[in-house]
């Protein structure tokens, strides 16, 4: 039992998913301002409704999967290699099934409303690949759980690149939409194999996982599958509301708002990323205490940083994309400070979701998303797309409100714990800023995954 929050390990876990998302944040930000100028706002609309509506079945057809796997594989409750068996076969088989029902739901359904303007074999190609991404976001889960954080992310950073690379030949090529979703599709295809090599190598396989052993982790993601769900829907359904009402370019303007705010986003999800496997080791009582000033402290860092991006961001933003996208400028300042409140829900709900219960981020995330539907409803036909931005941040305070709810009612710690920073956390900030620098700075001296 790890009983020391200070040690190194999540800081130094932190510190490489956070160096990891900012490279892979300003390559899909150059992947965005690349496919802005060149496709315009109708075509980065349907670009980001494609590349959405993939992410949206990876969590829609995961049924939790993934966390369970993070769970269980940090937790040692099970053997790693019966997991990664484990991993392949739920991969193909929600996979195959997920996507066969979805395409029947687009062309039922979904092409006359949600999904109007998207050209239909651009769906087909998504649904197509589902199988082989959801065997490598469960794969994910395992390296995760077994604290790799390098190999993870490196694997990570080179989907990116390859997205990168492939956007610009289909640039060169002039291949429009299509070949900008077929560069991510690529990408994607060959971070499932890259994945699955090294698992496969390191790991092992070993189909042996019986129904006693696979029903704990059934359960367990069921029980974080609502959340996980209701969270991305909170999250992205709003692009679908916006071309509902307003068309694709509208979503081209939004996503574009959405895509520059959310630089934000990256210290919380490094954190938690690395806080999730790490609380499955802790008793309760450290664990949540190594929470709460976690979260008070990337509070502290965060309002700051919200000023700067917004002042920055609002200038930059029709220089960087070009005039079309002038109108993402207002969005982007109303979405900052949704970025503050996901912050809080997002480190608490990684507490929550490692002490085995993830039915309070679920919770959350029901909320969440009902008043997010509500509010866009009501304030995209009035507003546009300031109205969504307004709606989220808005869903999102409430979010935060509710998940502080749920930490002190599950651990004991008042809000202040959580929000508000004590007398030490200054000088505690600088020691583990030190040793973030240091981590980053000498990670090929560190190969701790």
């Amino acid at each position: 039992m790890d009983s020391n929050p200070n040690k190194p390990g999540l800081i130094h876990g932190s510190a490489i998913f956070l160096a990891a998302s900012l490279i892979i944040y300003l390559i899909r930000f150059i992947i965005g301002v690349i496919v802005a100028r060149s496709l315009g706002a109708d075509g980065k609309g349907v670009y980001n409704l494609v590349l959405i509506t993939a992410s949206m079945l990876l969590v829609l057809f995961n049924i939790g999967t993934g966390s369970a796997l993070t769970y269980f594989t940090a937790s040692q409750k099970n053997t790693p290699r019966r997991l990664v068996a484990f991993a392949f076969g739920a991969g193909a088989v929600l996979g195959v099934a997920g996507g066969v029902v979805f395409y029947i739901l687009y062309l039922v359904f979904l092409s006359n409303n949600l999904l109007a303007g998207i050209d239909q074999r651009y769906i087909l190609w998504v649904t197509l690949t589902l199988p082989l991404n959801l065997m490598a976001v469960f794969l994910s889960g395992i390296l995760i759980g077994l604290q790799r954080f390098l190999v993870y992310n490196a694997l990570e950073l080179t989907r990116a690149l390859l997205m990168l690379i492939f956007i610009v030949i289909s640039v060169i090529m002039n291949a429009a939409a299509s070949g900008a979703i077929l560069s991510w599709l690529f990408a994607y295809v060959i971070h499932f194999f890259l994945i699955s090599i090294y698992i496969l190598k390191s790991v092992g396989f070993q189909w042996q996982l019986s129904r006693k052993e696979a029903q704990p982790m059934i359960n367990y993601g069921a029980k974080s599958y609502a959340g996980n769900l209701m969270t991305l829907f909170t999250y992205r359904l709003d692009n679908y509301l916006v071309n509902f009402y307003s068309g694709v370019a509208s979503v081209g303007i939004y996503t574009t708002s959405v895509s520059t705010a959310e630089i934000l986003w990256n210290l919380p999800n490094a954190v938690s990323s690395a806080l999730f496997p790490k609380i499955s080791g802790l008793d309760e009582t450290t664990g949540s205490l190594l929470t709460a000033r976690t979260c008070r402290i990337l509070v502290l860092i965060s309002i700051p940083l919200a000023i700067l991006f917004g002042v920055l961001g609002y200038i930059l933003i029709p220089v960087i994309f070009g005039a079309q996208f002038a109108a993402s400028a207002v969005p982007f300042l109303l979405l900052l400070p949704g970025m503050i409140f996901v912050l809080v829900t997002k480190i608490l709900s990684a507490n929550l979701s490692g002490r085995g219960k993830p039915q309070y981020p679920a919770y959350t995330a029901a909320a969440t998303l009902a008043l997010t539907i509500l509010l866009d409803i009501y304030w995209i036909p009035r507003m546009g797309v300031p109205g969504a931005a307004l709606a989220s941040t808005v869903s999102y305070f409430v979010g935060a409100i509710l998940a502080l709810t749920w930490f002190h009612r599950i651990s004991g710690l008042s809000w202040h714990s959580a929000l508000v920073v004590e007398r030490g956390d200054i000088p505690l900030l600088k020691q583990q800023l030190g040793e973030a620098y240091r981590s980053v700075r000498h990670l090929r001296m560190h190969p701790r995954a």
